[in-house]
């Protein structure tokens, strides 16, 4: 498959079904590359991401909101302020 050109490989790729061709992306880095530069995915295809859920344990209690760490190289800065 090494050899198999980049438009031949997307072409093949397209007629896969959405699913099927979002499974492909994790073959290969070349067949994700193929797949993102090509825009074979439709975006609305893909699944959403989030920032976190709320659970309710109690029902007596308050919800709680639990999230992903935010990355350490978050710009904290607020210079766009006037």
């Amino acid at each position: 498959m090494d050899d198999l050109p980049d438009d031949a490989l997307g072409d093949v790729l397209r007629r896969l079904p959405p699913r099927w061709l979002a499974a492909s992306r994790c073959v290969c880095k070349a067949w994700r590359r193929t797949i993102d530069e090509r825009r074979l995915l439709r975006p609305d295809l893909l699944p959403l991401s989030f920032a976190g859920i709320f659970i309710q344990f109690d029902s007596h209690a308050f919800p709680e909101f639990f999230a992903r760490p935010s990355p350490s190289s978050a710009n904290t800065k607020l210079d766009f302020l006037p």
